[in-house]
């Protein structure tokens, strides 16, 4: 019996000893800024030329606060005045824009409230 006992003792004391640790892990930060490639390049809000009837493809990629890429998600793209150039699809994190008549236009690339801006000069 006193064996019995102190096998319970060292069983409830093994219990008492063990805990669990729960660790979390940190997630996807949050998206703080939309940066646009043309091509294989990344560009600023410093302009790109396109002809008349030419086209470029436009890739929206995320960045985090510290330049990690995370999710742009699918960024709603416009373009000011709209009959400069034309942006097929409108949304999606790659578009084509397309001159359609000479002058300039100011793009938007928007996700999550963030906005990536650059000026198309359609020649």
């Amino acid at each position: 019996m006193k064996k019995l006992v102190l096998l319970l003792v060292g069983v409830a004391f093994l219990f008492a000893g063990c805990a669990t640790v729960k660790a979390k892990l940190p997630g996807p930060k949050p998206l703080a800024k939309v940066v646009v490639h043309i091509g294989d390049t990344m560009r600023s809000a410093m302009g790109e030329e396109i002809s008349v009837g030419g086209s470029k493809i436009f890739t929206a990629k995320g960045m985090d606060a510290e330049n990690n890429s995370v999710s742009v998600g699918s960024p709603v793209w416009s373009a000011t005045p709209a009959d400069v150039v034309e942006i097929m699809p409108a949304v999606g994190a790659q578009v084509t824009v397309k001159g359609i008549k000479e002058g300039s236009a100011d793009i938007v690339a928007e996700s999550g409230g963030v906005k990536w801006t650059g000026t198309v000069y359609v020649r």
